[in-house]
């Protein structure tokens, strides 16, 4: 890569170091603490980078563009281009939603009962990891989920996602530790969590269960991490973890739960469109948002998933089709499914794997 890196025009302020980390990958996670692998009843490893948290927090009044409380995502929009109000720039996250939802749908849905098609997630239980200001939440929520629990390390993101969803009248509340959660009013809901990672997370489900507390809210039918492991500590910690919250397999859910996970692959393509083009050309993102040594491939991942005993059910790349403005509704941005181009953002499910 040096060759490619000294011939860029535009330079970040530091050069992308060595992928070393990852470069060999084990088909175990036990490189990455030694010989100790996260497992839920294990010492706490977390994913979580503080200098990532306060990145994200000081963009937390941002998320939603223009942040006047309307609704960006609105549930029409959900499987088609998306028409964002003014200042969607400072979060291009909201134009790569309904790529990213319609192909969690694809993979949930195939080979289960005929879905309703208003609310194909009915009566499902999300677990939205790294939630930041709660796109994906909303989503999961319209689309018939009947609880989201978003949790994300940042308090200030979380609060932000809480005042969108009620400036949009959806059913949102902060989550409690005091048991209050399971209160049914009949309505699905998200809960809201701040200053959490999903290894705490498992952790507190784990500790439940063997105090015999455990409720079948300690298990999901979808976890999602979209957008998250390239500005986590450990990749490794974070799908192990997520993994330990999936849903067995049953008579009632013969497949069990779906992991759905999306990144940026580490390749030369990635580097030229995510930060030179995205952070210092077009300015679409903040200088610094990405580390190209952090990126994953879908081999890499793949091994990680398998490592935490997750076996990989399909990937797909997400690239932009279209792009343009709108004279009354601002920038207009279309991310669609490629599973031929993988080069940039992907995005991939998984499920435990059998026996």
């Amino acid at each position: 890569m040096e060759p490619l890196l000294l011939r860029c025009r535009v330079r970040p302020r530091s050069r992308p170091r060595k992928f070393q980390r990852w470069k060999s990958l084990p088909s175990n996670a036990s490189r990455f603490y030694g010989n100790q692998v996260w497992s839920p009843s294990s010492p706490l490893l977390s994913s979580v980078d503080e200098r990532e948290v306060d990145k994200f927090s000081s963009l937390s009044s941002s998320w939603w563009g223009n942040g006047d409380g309307a609704e960006a995502v609105p549930p029409s929009s959900t499987l088609a281009g998306l028409v964002l109000p003014p200042g969607f720039e400072y979060n291009p996250l909201l134009s790569m939603n309904p790529a990213r939802i319609k192909f969690l749908l694809q993979h949930f849905i195939d080979g289960t009962t005929m879905p309703s098609r208003r609310r194909p997630l009915s009566g499902a239980r999300a677990l939205d990891v790294g939630c930041g200001g709660g796109i994906t939440s909303e989503s999961l929520l319209r689309l018939g989920c009947e609880t989201v629990l978003a949790i994300d390390p940042g308090g200030s993101v979380v609060e932000e996602a809480y005042r969108h969803g009620r400036a949009c009248g959806l059913n949102v509340r902060m989550y409690h530790e005091d048991g209050r959660n399971e209160e049914e009013d009949g309505r699905p809901k998200i809960f809201y969590r701040g200053g959490c990672s999903v290894e705490e997370y498992s952790q507190e489900v784990e500790i439940r269960n063997i105090g015999g507390e455990g409720c079948k809210g300690d298990r999901y039918e979808i976890v999602t991490i979209l957008e998250v492991i390239e500005h986590a500590r450990d990749p490794c910690s974070i799908i192990a973890a997520a993994s330990s919250l999936l849903r067995r397999p049953s008579l009632a859910c013969p497949r069990g739960g779906l992991l759905v996970l999306s990144t940026i692959n580490r390749t030369p393509e990635s580097f030229a469109f995510a930060i030179a083009g995205a952070e210092y050309l077009a300015r679409a993102l903040p200088v610094g948002t990405h580390d190209w040594g952090t990126f994953l491939s879908p081999g890499e991942v793949r091994s990680l998933a398998e490592a935490s005993g997750l076996e990989e059910v399909a990937t797909a790349g997400m690239v932009v089709k279209a792009c343009g403005r709108n004279a009354n509704c601002g920038p207009l941005v279309r991310w669609e499914l490629d599973e031929g181009n993988e080069e940039c953002n992907w995005i991939g499910a998984y499920r435990l794997r059998e026996g």
